[in-house]
């Protein structure tokens, strides 16, 4: 295994430097500004989850919930559009002390785009979550429907949060999206964790984990129940396969949703175990099961669901994950490594991408 040589850059959140062995001084790029500490909704987030490859409709489904509450005092959370007249929240974003709540669909920006107003709440006898009905009325999207089911192999796999938190200074943020891991799964719970570079923040309470299931469709694997004070530590969600029985017994079977593709191309992605790719427009998936595992496929020239013999890149993707200390991925069927433990760096999950990256 040959060091491929990467870019250099840094982060808004923390300086970051991607780095492979090499004479060349490393500088990062428009070197003499400050990288700046500024910490968005969801620190080290973007407005675009490049992670999960998400389309716009999909991406529109995640909104912000204001409540209105003469007691406890105004609060924001976060929540999913789950079908077209009900959003999935955490049930303390609907206390029973509110006068009013209203659903928010947020830009890039912070802005309010449309306004729905709740009109019934439906919480969980046990669980920490609650359906919200509102009026269809509004923009198209696309809702993102429950998990049917978990895979027990979840443990140290990628997922994306989502959230409309709000900044440090207090002001109301916009709809946000970060890499984590899934570090633990109990009955109920997920636990997650970006290694200290991100995290939920306040105001995501209720906001979805999102995975790409076994059909490649995205899923709401959590809701947010409770995040670390610092917006940098382990985040607990709860899971929505287990309350399946009660969402469908509100809402109903779930819609069918579109096979979008958004930013998956032909070559296609792996998403744990699951194999997606774009076909004429239309996205194609498989969940790969032993002896076969997601991988790259030179008949195919993209990710797909090979045998491992088959696989000149030996199960990384092309988002990589770090191995003894360094990075590895796949580039169009060739294996990279960046020795990051052999320059003096660690090697972690980037909170942005979601890519396996080299870090001073």
């Amino acid at each position: 295994m040959q060091a491929g040589r990467v870019a250099v850059w840094c982060s808004g959140v923390l300086p970051w430097l991607l780095i492979a062995c090499s004479s060349t001084p490393l500088l990062c790029p428009g070197e003499g500004q400050p990288a700046g500490m500024i910490r968005a909704p969801l620190t080290g987030a973007v407005s675009s989850p490049e992670y999960l490859k998400l389309a716009e409709e999909e991406i529109a489904a995640v909104v912000q919930i204001r409540i209105f509450d003469p007691v406890q005092g105004d609060a924001t959370c976060s929540g999913t559009f789950v079908t077209s007249g009900w959003i999935l929240s955490a049930a303390h974003c609907a206390p029973a002390t509110a006068q009013a709540l209203e659903a928010y669909r947020m830009d890039t920006q912070g802005s309010v785009q449309h306004t729905w107003v709740v009109e019934r709440i439906e919480n969980h006898p046990a669980l920490d979550l609650v359906l919200l009905q509102v009026t269809r009325d509004g923009p198209a999207f696309s809702p993102i429907a429950t998990s049917s089911g978990l895979p027990p192999d979840l443990l140290g796999q990628r997922a994306q949060l989502a959230g409309t938190g709000v900044s440090d200074s207090g002001e109301l943020g916009a709809l946000q999206f970060s890499v984590t891991s899934i570090v633990d799964m109990s009955e109920h719970e997920l636990l997650v964790d970006a290694e200290g570079y991100a995290g939920a923040c306040r105001g995501d309470s209720g906001g979805p984990l999102l995975l790409r299931g076994p059909t490649g469709l995205p899923e709401v694997a959590g809701v947010l129940d409770r995040g670390n004070a610092s917006c940098f530590g382990t985040d607990t969600y709860i899971r929505t396969d287990v309350a399946l029985d009660w969402v469908q017994s509100i809402v109903g079977e779930a819609e069918p949703a579109p096979a979008l593709c958004g930013q998956i191309d032909e070559q296609g992605s792996c998403f744990g175990q699951v194999a997606a790719h774009c076909d004429s427009g239309r996205l194609r998936s498989a969940a790969c099961s032993q002896p076969e595992r997601c991988g790259w496929s030179n008949d195919d020239g993209g990710f797909r669901c090979v045998h491992p013999e088959h696989d000149p890149c030996d199960g990384f993707s092309e988002l990589g994950a770090c191995h003894d200390g360094d990075a590895f991925s796949c580039s169009s069927g060739h294996l990279r490594q960046n020795a990051c433990s052999r320059c003096g760096a660690s090697c972690v999950i980037s909170p942005k991408s979601g890519k396996a990256q080299c870090v001073l």
